[in-house]
């Protein structure tokens, strides 16, 4: 499904009083964040989205982060809830703050529904000695061990098999063979190391292992102390120098990519902006 202009405003306007709430909550809280990719481009240039752009951002110091997973109570009787791979069917390995009032199902062979949200990744200590490799196998025990618990992987097998790519077809099988047995074996595993980073690596950088781009490691001080800036009119948390940050991931930020370019990466196959939907409803919408 795609938004239209309309439905396209109506969700970035939720997007943007979710960013109040989750600035408001994490200050109640004493809880460090600083917005981060191309939301951070969106306050610098455009002091707010970027027009083709639909989602926010956010960085937190990992014992931040950890502590904000232990807080779902607090938002009990609220509009969020904390999405984490403790929920059933999340397939991602860093949690989202989301709208307990709307409905997203981003990909139809993933399905797992949450509302509106906000991706939140955390950080951790590390140093120029550590390689980012980490990155690599951190991410690969994650997704043998979401492939693993995935349904109807046989399935997709025979159906890659069947368009002629055999690469597919047999990384396929063994989602359905053996990652479907072993699925709690690379949990263990994505823990396990997910946990030497966090507790046992030291140093004055800053390393994102989820986040969408290979060279993040960052001095510790072009993220925090994070400073103000202005997002849709809100005061939002932003890197200590924004504009390294942004010419370390991005270059030459400020200048506006090729119309060609100018699109969203993220897909709704079936979204409500204004309650949640189970999955069964959602099939029965989409199946009738």
């Amino acid at each position: 499904m795609e938004m239209n202009d309309n439905e396209l405003k109506e969700f970035k306007g939720i997007l943007t009083k979710m960013l109040s709430d989750f600035d408001r909550f994490c200050k109640e809280n004493h809880l460090q964040y600083c917005v981060t990719g191309g939301t951070t481009i969106g306050v610098l240039r455009h002091k707010g989205f970027i027009p083709w752009d639909d989602d926010i951002d956010v960085f937190m110091p990992r014992q931040d982060y950890d502590k904000l997973n232990t807080m779902a109570r607090l938002l009990e009787g609220s509009s969020y809830e904390i999405i984490n791979h403790d929920t059933e069917g999340y397939y991602l390995p860093f949690a989202k703050f989301s709208n307990k009032n709307t409905t997203l199902w981003e990909f139809k062979d993933e399905p797992c529904v949450y509302g509106a949200y906000i991706d939140i990744f955390p950080l951790d200590n590390t140093n120029p000695d550590i390689k980012l490799s980490y990155r690599k196998k951190l991410n690969n025990y994650f997704i043998h061990y979401r492939k693993g618990k995935e349904k109807n992987t046989f399935r997709k097998a025979i159906k890659y098999l069947r368009h002629g790519n055999l690469k597919m077809g047999l990384i396929y099988i063994r989602f359905s063979t053996i990652d479907s047995l072993l699925a709690k074996y690379y949990f263990r595993k994505f823990q396990a190391l997910e946990n030497y980073l966090k507790n046992e690596i030291k140093g004055d950088y800053y390393a994102s292992y989820f986040g969408a781009y290979q060279n993040e490691m960052y001095p510790k001080e072009m993220i925090f102390p994070a400073k103000d800036g202005i997002f849709e009119g809100l005061t939002v948390k932003i890197p200590a120098d924004a504009d390294a940050f942004c010419k370390q991931l991005y270059g030459d930020y400020m200048q506006l990519p090729p119309e060609g370019k100018r699109i969203t990466h993220h897909q709704h196959y079936y979204f409500n902006l204004h309650k949640r939907l189970t999955i069964n409803k959602i099939c029965n919408i989409m199946n009738s």
